[in-house]
């Protein structure tokens, strides 16, 4: 029994964290629109500044 536990704990659940943090990363990307709609909010709200 405790090997199972340990083939879990060095196996799987690495896996299981790389799963998440690739989902994690490919969910939160903007699409094409989105990214638009953020950049004119973004200018509608503090305008035109580049330094």
């Amino acid at each position: 029994m405790g090997e199972y536990v340990w083939f879990f704990a060095i196996v799987v659940g690495p896996l299981l964290f790389a799963a998440a943090v690739i989902y994690g990363l490919t969910r939160r990307r903007l699409r094409a629109g989105e990214r638009g709609r953020q950049h004119r909010k973004v200018e509608e709200l503090y305008g035109e500044r580049h330094e």
